[in-house]
């Protein structure tokens, strides 16, 4: 994972198990996903990923090795269309004039309705320094994608599921920011990414008699991480996934960026930092039934989201990284910053309207959406509601500095679904 890894105590997680999760609904086709998921087969990739690809620092030919047999294994499996994404990237946080670059293996399954909507699952492969084998970070986030696309590849999904192992990860995000801006670009409807960086270990194995995951993410995932905290608890995995609504350090954020939901999972627990990047990032430090355990988890959930009747909603306008104004056209910015000077329009798009929509709800929250649990209103400031399409909203009221801006569709199943973006207001 990136060099800013901030240190979490158990006591600061945000746990979901509080709801009421129901036993509604297990699947024969769910059962057969875990029944084929297998463990041996988790351990030998990470057996290869360690061994045979260590010191995989991007840019170097270690690295382009392990994306080829990455790119080798995803292909033979035929039911994956798997590909290259080639990236180029001049300067980073860290070497401001250095140029780097890389490729992303992206591997989709298509979806067999016409749904144009994409879940993402995705792990990046490279590792922070030439002399560690990267088990924890990230060898087994990269064995948990194989294991999962080999047994998912087996059954056909309504929505489209993409496989992305990510190079540049180390170097900040390089890989998954270039990969991001394209998609973004292209318009296309990714409506979640789950990302798996440093899921191999549980230092923290007490609660109750189940294994905790953490997941760092902002509003619109919550949705996601219930589902996901449902289906273990139908299925009988042993893990609870334990909600933070933090961004994660990891590939997530570039999505967030580009206003994609998207969560990082991570291990649970404390006291691992110092192996990361280092030689002692050794397979030894996996607990193999935990790993395989969180693989259940992802695996299950994946299933269980590919196939739901849901709606969704994503913010159209304004867009990511540009300046707006009243008085002249947009003007393209950087990742991660949005300024409006003058009166915002937003406006959405609602997709799969097959379930009945009734209404949109607009909000507006006064800063960024980096540390937002069940507080949200007391830092609203302003609010509308749009029974009809197009759903937009003109905020009319004052502002002056960040806020954040969220769309949340309400279906005739009272499900809801949200999207967000952070905006430097001027009006």
């Amino acid at each position: 994972m990136a060099d800013n890894f901030t240190k979490y105590t158990v006591e600061e997680e945000y746990f979901l198990t509080d709801k009421n999760i129901e036993n509604d609904g297990i699947s024969d086709k769910i059962n057969n996903v875990l029944d084929d998921l297998d463990e041996s087969t988790l351990r030998n990739y990470l057996d290869t990923i360690t061994n045979t690809f260590k010191g995989r620092v991007t840019g170097t030919k270690t690295c382009h090795d392990m994306g080829q047999w990455i790119f080798n294994e995803l292909n033979k499996l035929s039911a994956l269309d798997v590909r290259k994404h080639y990236w180029i990237s001049r300067g980073n946080v860290y070497h401001k004039f250095r140029r780097y670059s890389g490729k992303n293996i992206i591997a989709d399954i298509q979806g067999t309705s016409e749904d144009t909507r994409v879940i993402v699952f995705s792990a990046h492969y490279d590792v922070g320094s030439r002399n560690s084998p990267g088990a924890l970070d990230n060898g087994a986030g990269v064995a948990a994608l194989l294991t999962i696309a080999q047994v998912l590849s087996s059954y056909e999904f309504e929505t489209t599921i993409r496989f992305i192992a990510f190079s540049g990860e180390e170097q900040g995000l390089l890989g998954s920011y270039a990969y991001a801006k394209q998609v973004y670009e292209d318009n296309e409807h990714i409506i979640g990414v789950i990302n798996a960086d440093v899921i191999g270990n549980n230092t923290n194995a007490n609660l109750g008699n189940y294994h905790s995951l953490r997941c760092f993410s902002t509003y619109p995932m919550n949705w996601i991480i219930e589902v996901m905290n449902q289906t273990c608890t139908n299925y009988n995995i042993n893990l609870i996934v334990n909600h933070f609504t933090y961004y994660g350090n990891s590939d997530d954020k570039s999505f967030d960026d580009y206003g994609f939901p998207a969560m990082q999972l991570f291990q649970s627990g404390n006291g691992m930092e110092s192996y990361y990047g280092t030689e002692h990032d050794k397979i030894s430090l996996i607990n193999m039934s935990y790993l395989f355990e969180v693989t259940k988890c992802i695996a299950a959930s994946l299933a269980v989201l590919l196939d739901m009747k849901h709606t969704s909603i994503e913010i159209t306008k304004p867009l990511e990284n540009n300046i707006y104004g009243d008085l002249f056209d947009l003007i393209p910015l950087s990742k991660g910053k949005t300024f409006f000077i003058g009166t915002p329009h937003v406006t959405t798009v609602v997709i799969n309207e097959s379930v009945q929509i009734k209404n949109v709800t607009f909000s507006l929250l006064k800063g960024k959406n980096e540390v937002r649990r069940e507080e949200d209103e007391q830092v609203k400031i302003a609010s509308y509601i749009d029974y009809q399409p197009p759903f937009e909203w003109f905020v009319e009221e004052s502002c002056f500095g960040w806020y954040t801006i969220r769309a949340e569709v309400y279906d005739e199943l009272n499900n809801s679904y949200a999207d967000e973006m952070e905006v430097f207001i001027i009006r």
